[in-house]
């Protein structure tokens, strides 16, 4: 497995990252699944690339302009059952759409992810992480770490008061995105000399471009064994 950092705010480098494991035939069927505006599909031309793309959100005014530019957009709720059969998807991406469920319906939705994705298939998931700015978004219900992809898909640490959804899966790659900030202003001391000191220290961090890295979001690609 390899580990990627990433220190910026867009998702394109989580684009790229996921594009990277995507299938080499046209008729593979590849699904966005919590597609929003369809930013992933449009970086990466999957509308042109692909004859069964599909594309599911739950948002009815982002189906409908979907709708616009792709052929198979479908109004979905996770976690309904899937619109697919049994091991029939090549390919599922799903970014920035665990955070908005709660851990029984993310439950639910990883089971029905794992019927749908046939073997050798690739699941690509990407979502915050816990970060100041976490729960500014109302409708973020808790930030899931990777460790939990990797105990109910994976069958690491079977310690958990949940079945795992399946031990059949392995970690393809795993990138970091980081926010970074220069060395922090909530520093400072009674003593003027050693406050003059500190704000010393800071001026030259900004000019030596010191910064502090922090971890903010992930992707991770996995891919389920034949």
């Amino acid at each position: 497995m390899k580990t990627e950092k990433i220190c910026r705010r867009d998702r394109i480098p989580f684009y790229d990252l996921a594009g990277k494991y995507l299938p080499s035939h046209e008729d593979a069927v590849v699904v966005d699944l919590g597609s929003g505006s369809g930013n992933f599909d449009d970086h990466l031309k999957l509308g042109q690339r692909y004859r069964k793309l599909f594309l599911l959100d739950g948002n009815g005014g982002t189906v409908d302009d979907l709708r616009k530019r792709y052929s198979n957009v479908i109004l979905y709720n996770a976690p309904e059952k899937l619109p697919f059969e049994d091991m029939s998807v090549d390919y599922l991406h799903c970014s920035h759409m665990i955070e908005h469920l709660y851990h029984e319906d993310l439950y639910k939705l990883l089971a029905e992810i794992d019927r749908v994705l046939r073997r050798g298939g690739v699941l690509a998931v990407s979502a915050p992480m816990l970060w100041a700015q976490f729960y500014g978004d109302l409708t973020h219900v808790r930030p899931y770490h990777h460790e939990v992809l990797l105990h109910y898909l994976c069958g690491q640490d079977n310690v958990r008061s949940k079945e795992i959804v399946s031990d059949k899966y392995e970690v393809l790659d795993l990138a970091y995105r980081y926010t970074a900030s220069g060395m922090g202003e909530d520093w400072e001391s009674t003593f003027w000399l050693v406050d003059l000191m500190i704000r010393g220290f800071r001026m030259l961090g900004s000019v030596l471009r010191i910064r502090k890295c922090k971890k903010n979001a992930y992707t991770m690609v996995l891919r389920k064994h034949n």
